[in-house]
């Protein structure tokens, strides 16, 4: 049980550091698009310039970069099948909490297919992790009775 807590706070931390930074990350490189130089390689290495020196960046992008090395240790002790949808749909969520809080907005009217689909985006992990015993160590699934 304690493992199984631990996994699900790795995931959490992940999903933290990564969704949380998304936001921060887009307004870090607002001014990019007016780096201009004649070549295609100056070009790239005028962007990486601009990047590395701007602390709005590059500040959300070592956080981000941690979330990554958290969640390399953390698939070395979860389930694949738990750890990466998990990840994925908190990661979502944190990025679109975050957004709002920074005052972005959000697309337009929503077809209902698509509400769906963001719905189930967003259920999916909950019935990976109800699947799962805690009890079990990692690999062992038993069937429930029907």
């Amino acid at each position: 049980r304690l493992c199984f807590a631990v996994e699900l706070l790795s995931l959490l931390l992940v999903s933290a550091l990564w969704g949380c930074t998304n936001p921060f990350l887009k307004r870090g490189t607002e001014g990019i698009e007016h780096v201009r130089h004649s070549s295609r390689v100056s070009q790239l290495l005028a962007e990486g310039k601009f990047l590395l020196l701007n602390l709005k960046y590059l500040i959300p992008f070592l956080l981000n970069q941690s979330g990554s090395l958290v969640y390399y240790y953390t698939l070395s002790t979860t389930e694949l099948s738990l750890a990466v949808p998990v990840a994925n749909s908190l990661t979502f969520l944190c990025t679109l909490f975050t957004g709002k809080l920074l005052g972005e907005e959000f697309g337009g009217k929503q077809t209902p297919q698509a509400r769906r689909k963001d719905s189930q985006s967003v259920a999916g992990p909950g019935l990976l992790t109800n699947r799962r015993n805690p009890t079990q160590t990692r690999g062992e699934y038993t069937q429930r009775d029907e």
